[in-house]
């Protein structure tokens, strides 16, 4: 075994093992339907998993330039989207590719926004942790939906478990949170005094 992440044909190998089918040598050409029922699993799994954002497909303050329309283009890997730097009277939603602004009514924009992203990354760009909890959430959710054994499920259930508990402790490590991060905390400290009128 090559000393190196994870690689998605290693991850489809392991899909098709826990259905005891034998392993492929390239994902690319013309695949049989198990293995492409494999590969498709395992894209959508790793759709649904990077969809809640994680230290390594979250930006904020991510700036959107306006085109010629004066129109804000969304990233076509955006997953999901929201304003970072709030503007009154201004409520930006994603509708098709660009942000529609739904106090205005309108997807022209005055100014460029600023906001935070979930980027939907290719397998090969996640980190390990990501990559082993994907491999092997989409291994039950494909040997479930092939042949459906009892057996290979609770085996797997116990894998996932800890492959998430392993990415939660490095969301944790690697996401830089502070108490200031909680919004209940954050308005507590960030209230202003009230103001005393001397008469």
């Amino acid at each position: 075994m090559a000393e190196t992440p994870t690689t998605e044909l290693e991850a489809v190998n392991e899909m098709l093992a826990a259905i005891g089918e034998a392993p492929v040598s390239t994902l690319a050409g013309t695949l049989t339907a198990e293995v492409q029922v494999a590969v498709d699993t395992l894209r959508n799994t790793s759709r649904k998993v990077q969809l809640v954002g994680w230290w390594f497909n979250e930006e904020d303050e991510y700036a959107i330039a306006l085109d010629v329309n004066s129109k804000a283009v969304i990233p076509g890997n955006a997953l999901n989207i929201d304003l970072t730097n709030e503007q009154y009277n201004v409520d930006l939603v994603q509708r098709g590719g660009f942000l529609y602004d739904k106090v205005a009514h309108s997807f022209t924009l005055a100014t460029a926004p600023k906001c935070s992203i979930t980027f939907f990354l290719p397998f090969t760009d996640l980190p390990e942790a990501a990559r082993e909890y994907i491999k092997i959430k989409a291994a039950r959710i494909y040997q479930a939906r092939t042949v459906g054994s009892g057996d290979h499920y609770t085996f797997t259930k116990n894998d996932e478990a800890e492959a998430y508990a392993t990415m939660l402790a490095l969301e944790t490590a690697n996401g830089d949170y502070t108490i200031f991060d909680n919004y209940d905390i954050y308005s507590i400290i960030a209230r202003r005094r009230p103001i005393t009128k001397a008469f």
